[in-house]
């Protein structure tokens, strides 16, 4: 069952179920043993209370002491046979327990690391945080509390009745007094508790991610003198998840009082029956000592079982309202899944890599309906993952950051993107990386629907360049190999002289060897972007597509690294974003944007001549170039 299939079952209860019988089942045979200990267990349970009364009536009231050997030798037993199955219990359980959260977060991990953008957008770092380790933590503790009391206490509340009506019915009936208030009391405060941890947990996702906000971003907010707002904001959001968490302890911390405060109520009312059995009027309450003491016993072990099946519920209710969080992660993917991915990998790349031409047909595109809340503070702007800036294409709510593109991008030459800032030039490049896929219209790969490929198809003949530089946490080596093992050290070093980054690795103590910190702050931004387009000449995509790459480097080595693009244009698709139509003068073809609109293709002199947004901006560039 896919997880496509459990988002069906709206209901938190069925959709943890369905999730449980996923991840489970190949442990089934394991969590049975488990159970079938605790049933074990159970059994001698409720077998001891008779020992005792039999030891009490017929051997201490009896005088006998081979009566009080025997069922001392009984009792023995079977606290060693109930030992020994709960630790075999305790053992199975804690190891299933271990094993379906490690399943859990492996397949959530693969989730998030294969989620679109878009998709990825709608969470903040802080809640996959959360839900990674929070939420698995509660199905984790959910499961081995399954094991261990989902068998024992509804048998042990059932048989410690059955026990006590057996030893005498009208004493039995005291039971059925006392369970349904216990029931009546926890039935209420699973119904309020249900929706309190949901909440609870959505108030700890903001806390979190607010604390997580002013971490990274301390210096825009003293830049900006906003300590006084953020930490107001802060204190908001911490009192009210410390009310919330005190409504939710209060009514928690009800339960037990309650429960034992019936329980020896309950106790109570079977030794007052039983002193007045002396009258007449109550002779039919008639009963020996070790039956009074087993009836004890039987209805301490039915109200401690309600307990921790109350208890049960709770952990129940907190894992229900974990797995719908981890569910609407795992459920996320749009149509740029791998679940709607083709699937004859090898076919299709062949048939790609021949025909690697880019086919836009009526292409629209607005990143309005995914929200990205994870870089929300004061002061600044959203910015998306990859480097795709969604601040500058997307201002305006009801607008579209493209609209209408309607073009052929040909499979070798070098591609010029060009426009103002805000006209959706790196939004276009994210749609042919397959970072998002457009809302209206259609994206062709080498004849193929681009959000119908595989990730493996696209990173095999698609390399992307971004507009913020990121270095993985990594040595500069395995960065520049990243995707394409098979590269030699000749190749590495090829890729650096073509991306004059070649004389600064050298410079490093241990050359490509080299570790980059996270952050990469021992490195510039022209030194970062070297390092970037280094990947890209190393890569044998078809299509090389940079954003706005050659922003950070100086004039000299611009000219170079653009020489090396153009050789490099002659093999495969090289197309380049930027505001300076200069970078673009010699492209076999250049698309001019404007305002999410595409008004403009051919080449530089053709678009002199036919384009006025082109015009525009390379006379203001020519003209402040002679000033």
């Amino acid at each position: 069952m896919t997880f496509n299939e459990i988002h069906a079952h709206r209901s938190f209860g069925v959709g943890m179920f369905y999730m449980l019988k996923r991840f489970v089942m190949p442990y089934r045979l394991q969590a049975l043993c488990g159970m079938t200990g605790k049933a074990v267990e159970v059994i001698f349970e409720v077998i001891t209370p008779y020992f005792v009364m039999r030891l009490i009536d017929e051997g201490i009231m009896g005088h006998s002491f081979t009566v009080c050997m025997y069922y001392g030798a009984w009792l023995v037993a079977a606290a060693g046979i109930s030992y020994g199955a709960t630790l075999i219990c305790q053992s199975v359980a804690a190891q299933v327990s271990v094993n379906v959260a490690c399943d859990v977060r492996r397949e959530l991990f693969s989730e998030i690391s294969t989620l679109p953008l878009l998709s990825l957008h709608k969470f903040s770092t802080s809640t996959l945080v959360n839900r990674s380790i929070t939420d698995v933590n509660q199905i984790q503790l959910m499961i081995a509390l399954a094991i261990r009391q989902l068998i024992r206490c509804p048998l042990l509340a059932i048989a410690s009745i059955v026990s006590a009506l057996i030893l005498n019915w009208r004493y039995g009936l005291i039971f059925c007094i006392c369970i349904p208030l216990v029931a009546l009391i926890f039935a209420w405060a699973i119904q309020r508790l249900s929706r309190m941890f949901t909440l609870l947990q959505r108030t700890l996702d903001t806390l979190s991610d607010h604390v997580l906000q002013n971490l990274e971003l301390v210096e825009l907010v003293r830049a900006y003198r906003t300590q006084k707002i953020e930490m107001q904001r802060f204190e908001n959001d911490h009192q009210h998840y410390t009310q919330l968490l005190e409504a939710t302890s209060r009514i928690s911390a009800l339960l037990s009082p309650v429960t034992f405060g019936i329980m020896n109520m309950g106790i109570m009312m079977l030794m007052y029956v039983a002193s007045l059995r002396g009258y007449a009027l109550f002779s039919m309450f008639n009963i020996s000592q070790g039956t009074l003491v087993a009836l004890i016993n039987y209805m301490t072990q039915t109200l401690l079982a309600i307990v921790y099946i109350s208890n049960l519920m709770l952990v129940f209710t907190k894992a229900s309202a974990a797995s719908a969080r981890v569910m609407e992660i795992c459920t996320c993917k749009d149509s740029t899944s791998a679940d709607h991915a083709l699937a004859a990998d090898a076919l299709v790349d062949a048939s790609v890599s021949t025909n690697a031409q880019y086919v836009l047909e009526h292409v629209s595109f607005t990143y309005n309906p995914c929200s990205c809340t994870s870089t929300q503070a004061a002061g600044t702007k959203g910015a998306c993952l990859c480097g795709v800036s969604k601040d500058k294409e997307s201002t305006a709510e009801e607008g579209f950051a493209l609209t209408d593109i309607t073009c052929t991008i040909p499979a070798h030459g070098f591609i010029g993107v060009v426009g103002s800032v805000g006209s959706g030039k790196s939004t276009l490049l994210a749609l042919l990386a397959q970072l998002y896929a457009p809302q209206k219209g259609v994206i062709r790969f080498g004849g193929y629907d681009l959000s119908q490929l595989s990730s493996n198809v696209c990173s095999q003949n698609i390399c992307y360049v971004p507009q913020t530089t990121e270095l993985l946490q990594t040595s500069i080596r395995d960065f520049i190999s990243l995707g394409n093992d098979t590269l030699t050290d000749a190749d590495i070093n090829n890729a650096l002289k073509q991306a004059c980054a070649f004389d600064f690795v050298r410079s490093l103590d241990k050359g490509v060897d080299t570790f980059v910190t996270h952050g990469s702050a021992q490195m510039s931004g022209g030194q970062k972007q070297r390092l970037a387009l280094a990947r890209a000449f190393a890569s044998r995509a078809s299509h090389i597509l940079l954003d706005d790459s050659l922003s950070a480097l100086d004039a000299l080595t611009e000219q170079k690294v653009a020489q090396h693009l153009l050789n490099r244009a002659k093999q495969s698709c090289v197309m380049l974003v930027s505001q300076q139509i200069s970078h673009v003068k010699c492209a076999d073809m250049t698309l001019v944007l404007d305002k999410g609109h595409l008004v403009g293709v051919g080449t530089h002199a053709e678009l002199l001549q036919s384009c006025k947004v082109y015009q525009e901006l390379y006379e203001t560039q020519h003209a402040y170039t002679r000033e």
